[in-house]
């Protein structure tokens, strides 16, 4: 019964027959058979090797829509290679953009760790410093007041 790759109908042609044969050199080929009459062979090792070859020389450009519903099974394989490539890709660079960011907001946060001890550090030593003043102030203005009263005593 004929039947649709990913049931996308109109997408991908469907397939009428798939036979597979063994054969020395190359594995395991199949043979595919679409509704339209066009047959074409996979070689596994051959795609394989292609796979490879594109993982090796970076070619992982992205194809259109249009051109994708024209490929035959093994070039729209190897499309999907190239997309899963390419998704690893953006992960990977996703992963060390994010990595990298997190390194920089934990040392601003060691350097306003620091920041806030120091500023706490000066505070303490403000308020220390206002108490010290605070008695003196006091000491002092006790002392002008008992030297005006004693003035006041002796006119």
């Amino acid at each position: 019964e004929p039947t649709s790759m990913d049931g996308a109908q109109g997408v991908f042609p469907a397939i009428s027959e798939v036979t597979n044969r063994s054969d020395e050199d190359h594995g395991v080929r199949s043979r595919v058979k679409f509704e339209s009459g066009r047959e074409e062979a996979l070689d596994e090792v051959e795609l394989d090797r292609k796979r490879l070859e594109i993982e090796l020389s970076g070619d992982i450009a992205g194809t259109t829509s249009a051109k994708s519903k024209k490929m035959s099974a093994s070039e729209h394989s190897l499309m999907l290679f190239k997309r899963k490539l390419r998704n690893r890709q953006s992960a990977s660079k996703s992963r060390r953009k994010h990595q990298a960011m997190m390194r920089s907001v934990q040392q601003d946060i060691e350097e306003l760790s620091r920041q806030y001890e120091s500023v706490l550090r000066k505070c303490e030593e403000f308020k220390a410093l206002n108490a010290q003043l605070n008695v003196e102030n006091m000491t002092l203005h006790n002392d002008g007041v008992l030297l005006r009263t004693q003035l006041a005593q002796m006119m």
